[in-house]
């Protein structure tokens, strides 16, 4: 059994994204122990961190991990994990603060030195391209990973996703979306290949009702092929939930052109952080999610809480999402401007505040609400009376009481239910595949 992972987006550098990938290998090695997993990635080496147990294949189809080996690589892919994770925070700390020698390095290593990785999309029809055939070929299942990359804000790799989801089709190999997020697609020819691919997809598990609704508007959608989970992460979440509720303000902060979240925001949200440690004698604890370097919260974090008693903490951009999850578990409130910190605290208990501005972000954090009821707020940074309705936000999210956190925690165990009940169909639609390919031998 040959398995192939796709997550739209391939540096690892968006823990949110590595969650996904985590809960989705662990849910299907669960069931075929003895399976290969192939993963898309251009981060071998973070591969090797996050998931061991999988084999990194070059999303550009022209890079071959095995043949491309550097004396360094050799060194690398012997040491322990701690290790390895030591190592490559100095690696990317002589990258940045000594660019003669990480220059070096890169010409000495086979993996590149971070970047945002861009590809140009310049054939949508898949039978007119091979290299997405000759990638899936030869494996027996082919999974979309969850996120919110079939969307207008990645929209080039959207493309080669539903190009390798063609090809699959094409070649008879059950293919599935899990967790996934869809939309805006404005782009019309974004538009254009998911209302060609995705009624061809054998399974499509979206996290929120707005995603189930898009496509049972898409022509040609069989809406038996469509089922909710909500995110793929609550499930390592709700394991990691603690008995005793934290004291601190988890705080994200995502500057990105996909939320539509600008620097004129910072000053109000700062003077509610402000006001809330001083009055409630507590501390900010930072929540990066995101190190990709068209996102880089951590950056936006310190801005925001510039001046403001912050709880010190080691700070790692290789941390794993479990360390994240734990972090997260030391909160009483979190709020933040991207998805995955809200995920990592509803399915705690933890009341979650999310900062909105783009159509796009309204509609993830409106799904949250809607899953997860009074414990998830939403407040438009756009809103003239922003400084008012965040402290009230605030102040109702501390607040809450303990019947907040029994809903939470069965918001969470109803939604992992149903991803483990939309991975049985995974199973399902496999045997079936085979048990036809073996009649008809």
């Amino acid at each position: 059994m040959r398995i192939l992972f796709d997550m739209g987006v391939y540096d690892l550098r968006n823990k949110g994204n590595v969650a996904l990938l985590q809960v989705a290998v662990e849910r299907i090695r669960a069931r075929w122990r003895d399976a290969s997993f192939a993963v898309i990635t251009s981060a071998p080496n973070l591969l090797r961190l996050y998931c061991p147990a999988a084999f990194p294949i070059s999303p550009d189809q022209q890079f071959d991990w095995r043949a491309h080996v550097g004396f360094i690589d050799r060194i690398v892919r012997r040491l322990p994990r701690p290790l390895l994770r030591a190592a490559l925070e100095l690696r990317d700390a002589l990258w940045h603060r000594v660019p003669a020698l990480g220059a070096w390095l890169t010409r000495r290593a086979a993996q590149p030195a971070p970047t945002l990785i861009i590809f140009e999309h310049k054939n949508p029809a898949a039978e007119h391209n091979r290299a997405h055939i000759d990638l899936v070929n030869g494996f027996d299942l082919v999974v979309g990973t969850g996120s919110q990359y079939l969307s207008d804000a990645c929209c080039d790799n959207a493309l080669r996703v539903l190009d390798r989801l063609e090809a699959a089709h094409r070649l008879g190999i059950p293919t599935a979306l899990v967790g996934q997020g869809l939309g805006p697609f404005d782009d019309p020819e974004l538009r254009a290949r998911v209302q060609a691919v995705l009624p061809l997809v054998d399974l499509i598990c979206v996290r929120d009702d707005a995603s189930a609704a898009l496509l049972r508007a898409t022509p040609g959608m069989d809406p038996a092929r469509i089922c909710f989970t909500g995110d793929d992460a609550i499930e390592m979440t709700w394991r990691a939930r603690k008995p005793v509720r934290g004291n601190l303000i988890g705080v994200n902060m995502r500057v990105a052109h996909y939320t539509q979240v600008h620097t004129a925001s910072i000053e109000t949200l700062r003077a509610v952080l402000r006001v809330a440690t001083r009055q409630h004698k507590t501390h900010l604890l930072a929540i990066p999610i995101s190190h990709s370097i068209h996102e880089l919260d951590a950056r936006a974090i310190r801005q925001l809480c510039a001046g403001i008693k912050m709880e010190t903490t080691r700070a790692s951009q290789f941390e794993t999402p479990d360390d994240i999850i734990k972090k997260v578990g030391r909160c009483r409130v979190v709020i933040t401007g991207a998805f995955h910190p809200a995920v990592f605290a509803l399915a705690q208990g933890i009341p979650a505040i999310g900062l909105v501005k783009s159509p796009m972000y309204i509609g993830k954090f409106a799904g949250l609400v809607e899953q997860f009821g009074a414990g998830c707020q939403m407040v438009h940074l756009d809103d003239a009376h922003l400084e008012a309705k965040l402290t009230d936000a605030f102040e109702i999210a501390w607040n809450a009481r303990a019947e907040v956190r029994a809903q939470l925690l069965e918001c969470a165990e109803r939604q992992i239910e149903s991803g483990r009940r939309a991975y049985q169909r995974i199973f399902d639609l496999v045997a079936a595949r085979e048990k036809e390919q073996s009649s008809g031998a």
